[in-house]
């Protein structure tokens, strides 16, 4: 059974998205992060870590133009009208920082963002606001892609360790070689003693 990384509720529009991943990855996450050290995944979790890498790296895609107007728009009558009419350019002016300012955050994260300003701000926000807003969530995510790829990189330590002990000679045929040598040393010294 998968576990989520992500605690959040689910936003009945886009949903909150979330990575899913084995408990016992979870657990090994959690532990981690108690202890303040990544922990070494087992062989099974490091074949998932891949996926799982790309998966949140996907989750930390930003959003299209269409989509910072859309989840704006859905949340800007939960704020009064200030009554200031905007012009035809004034709306495409604003309408263009927001959206440049907002599309490197994802979709979801933006919508939780506006949910969040509809709770704690009293006029529409600013896109430093809503940035900061999202920052929580975006916080968690950038966390756990940095955990996933730290674990991979203690998975391939590893796996490179346990490939260079099975590329060693076992100790008893080493003591063989090392006597034969010491043995070869030896005659050459004292082959050299009697020529002299």
């Amino acid at each position: 059974m998968g576990r989520q990384l992500t605690t959040q509720a689910a936003s009945p529009t886009v949903g909150l998205r979330t990575l899913t991943i084995s408990s016992a990855l979870a657990e090994k996450i959690a532990l981690g992060r108690a202890l303040r050290e990544v922990q070494t995944p087992s062989p099974d979790e490091a074949r998932a870590l891949p996926a799982l890498i790309r998966e949140a790296d996907a989750l930390m895609t930003g959003s299209t133009a269409e989509q910072v107007v859309a989840v704006l728009a859905t949340y800007a009558f939960a704020f009064p009208d200030t009554g200031k009419k905007l012009t035809g350019p004034e709306k495409a002016a604003r309408r263009t920082l927001y959206v440049e300012g907002l599309s490197d955050i994802p979709a979801d994260v933006l919508e939780q963002a506006m949910k969040d300003a509809v709770k704690s701000c009293e006029f529409f926000p600013t896109v430093k606001t809503i940035r900061e807003l999202a920052e929580v969530h975006l916080r968690e995510r950038r966390y756990h892609a940095f955990v996933l790829r730290r674990m991979k990189e203690r998975a391939d330590e590893a796996e490179a360790a346990r490939k260079r002990e099975a590329e060693l000679m076992p100790p008893d045929i080493a003591r063989a070689k090392l006597a034969e040598l010491a043995a070869s040393i030896g005659t050459r010294t004292g082959d050299a003693k009697a020529a002299a």
